[in-house]
């Protein structure tokens, strides 16, 4: 894929975002699947797209976290998503768990709700 590394750097910024604690480089290697030395690049490009990214000093090790979120931009949810709920809910339909599909499909109303906002 041609665009798989900003991607990954994207994804980097919403998992940074989403965690109050923050994460290690450790941390974000492992969960994107790549080297240190790849998770510091990717760190860095974050952190000049998102100065407000903060480091926590943990003892010798530090942990790493953009405050108060994204943009709505970054945060929208992808139509392959999108889909992917549309499709769960049809499923626990077709399956017979009514409640279920019932609770996923109130969740697929407010997020495209949200998203018209």
């Amino acid at each position: 894929m041609r665009h798989e590394k900003a991607t990954l750097v994207l994804e980097l910024a919403r998992r940074l975002a989403s965690s109050a604690e923050g994460l290690s480089t450790e941390e974000m290697a492992q969960d994107l699947g790549v080297c240190r030395r790849t998770a510091e690049r990717m760190r860095d490009a974050v952190a000049l797209v998102f100065p407000q990214m903060e480091i926590l000093q943990e003892g010798v090790s530090k942990r790493f976290r953009i405050p108060r979120g994204l943009d709505g931009f970054f945060l929208a949810p992808t139509t392959e998503e999108m889909v992917e709920l549309s499709r769960a809910v049809d499923a626990l339909r077709d399956s017979g768990h009514r409640n279920r599909a019932s609770t996923l499909a109130g969740l697929d109303h407010k997020v495209k709700a949200a998203l018209k906002g």
